[in-house]
């Protein structure tokens, strides 16, 4: 992550494999910082003049303002709503091909795109071979999990901003971690909860 201290915008040279998805290639190109909202107390993700004009429906549906921002929270809520809607479709796929829903799974997004099982699930194979052969469901959980980590490190971002605004020296020093790494997600799901926990990873 690097920061314009003038401007108090932060910029994520990193883009997330979850943006990578066939339905909106683009949007890693439209995804120009973060910065907080002065008009406001709501913190924001920054679209660039390229995003705007996109179609970025599909991505953060209505929630794109007049002047291409998505607060932070809009974007949590949808990436929550979004992967609550894929683990119900993802169990529901699992016991018409008789794969035992009963099990904890635990999905993510390798480096190179494809989405795997993470945990000792006994089904691994099979549950990755499903979402892979079904590429609706599997777009929809890299937009569930590009939302989230994209909040996710909104929210560092600002935290970062107010911290750099008192003491500079003491944020760089603080804060150091987020520099040359980025957040990787991992999704926990069962057959009635969803939850996506965070690590940070050298790039």
């Amino acid at each position: 992550m690097a920061i314009d201290p003038i401007t108090g915008h932060y910029y994520v040279p990193y883009v997330s494999p979850a943006l990578q998805t066939t339905s909106s290639d683009s949007a890693s190109a439209a995804l120009e910082g973060i910065a907080q909202d002065e008009e406001g107390d709501s913190d924001s993700v920054t679209l660039s003049t390229q995003a705007r004009g996109l179609d970025l429906n599909s991505l953060f549906a209505d929630k794109v303002g007049r002047n291409g921002t998505v607060s932070l929270e809009d974007l949590e809520a949808l990436g929550t709503q979004e992967l609550d809607s894929f683990k119900d479709s993802l169990f529901a796929l699992l016991k018409e091909n008789g794969i035992d829903p009963t099990q904890t799974i635990e999905l993510t997004i390798a480096s190179d795109g494809r989405i795997s099982v993470g945990n000792e699930n006994s089904q691994k194979v099979s549950i990755e071979e499903l979402v892979q052969g079904n590429p609706e469901l599997e777009d929809q959980f890299k937009k569930a999990m590009s939302m989230l980590t994209l909040a996710a490190e909104g929210k560092e971002a600002t935290e970062f901003q107010e911290a750099y605004k008192a003491n500079p020296d003491g944020a760089l020093s603080h804060y150091g971690y987020l520099f040359g790494t980025h957040l990787q997600g991992t999704a926990e799901l069962s057959d009635q909860s969803s939850a996506i926990a965070f690590q940070r990873v050298s790039e």
